[in-house]
C-alpha cells in the first residue's frame, strides 16, 4: 500500500508541474514580447520645432540611452533642416524622458509678401527677401510607446532655440519702405528663434 500511495504522489506530482509549464508556456505565446526597434522614421512638427511647422524625420538608437537624428520641413522661414543628439534617461529602448541637442538651419524666402507690417510710412504690405538663419535649440522630450508591442512613438518636446547668426532680412520695392522698430521686432518674431513646443510620431522599422 505504501508503495503504491508514493508511486501515485509521484504522478500527481508529475502531472502538476507540467501543467504549470504548458500554462507558462501558452501564456508566454499569448503575451507578444517587447521589441525594440533602434530605427525609426517620424512626422515631427510643432511651433520652432527643429523641422518647423511640419516636417519628415529620422532617428537611430545607436547606444542604451543615445540616438542620433535628422531631417527636414518647412517653417516661417522657408524649409528648415536639423541634426540632433539625444540622450535617454531610462534603459526603455527610447520611451521615457530624453533631453536633445539640436542643430537647424533655415534656408529664408525670396520674395515674400509681409502683409501689414510697420513701416515709416505706416502699416503697408512689403515685399522681402528672408536671409538664411542658424539655430542651436535644447529640449525636453517625452515618448509613449504605441501598439501592442511598443515599437511605434508619440512624443511631446519643450524647449528653447538661440540665433547663432543675425536675423537680416531685405525690403524690396522702389520707394524701399524701412520697418519702424514694432515692424522690426514682428520679423524677430517670426523668425527662427524663442519657446520651442513640439509633438510628433515615430514609427520602428
Amino acid at each position: 500500500m505504501k508503495k503504491i500511495a508514493i508511486i501515485s504522489m509521484l504522478l500527481v506530482s508529475t502531472l502538476s508541474v507540467g501543467a504549470q509549464t504548458e500554462n507558462t508556456q501558452e501564456s508566454s505565446r499569448s503575451k507578444p514580447a517587447a521589441a525594440c526597434k533602434p530605427f525609426s522614421l517620424g512626422l515631427p512638427m510643432g511651433i520652432g520645432a527643429n523641422a518647423g511647422l511640419i516636417g519628415i524625420g529620422a532617428e537611430y538608437g545607436f547606444a542604451k540611452h543615445f540616438s542620433a537624428g535628422a531631417g527636414a520641413g518647412i517653417g516661417s522661414w522657408g524649409y528648415k533642416y536639423f541634426g540632433e543628439a539625444k540622450y535617454y534617461f531610462k534603459d526603455d529602448c527610447f520611451k521615457g524622458s530624453a533631453l536633445g541637442l539640436a542643430y537647424t538651419y533655415a534656408t529664408g524666402i525670396s520674395d515674400v509678401d509681409v502683409k501689414g507690417i510697420e513701416t515709416v510710412y505706416g502699416k503697408k504690405d512689403v515685399k522681402m527677401d528672408l536671409d538664411p538663419v542658424s539655430n542651436l535649440a535644447i529640449a525636453y522630450y517625452h515618448y509613449w510607446g504605441m501598439g501592442r508591442r511598443r515599437i511605434n512613438r508619440f512624443y511631446l518636446s519643450v524647449g528653447y532655440s538661440v540665433c547663432l547668426s543675425s536675423v537680416t532680412y531685405t525690403v524690396k520695392g522702389y520707394p524701399v519702405s524701412p520697418l519702424t522698430g514694432q515692424g522690426a521686432t514682428t520679423m524677430n518674431v517670426l523668425a527662427p528663434g524663442g519657446l520651442v513646443l513640439g509633438l510628433g510620431f515615430y514609427f520602428g522599422l
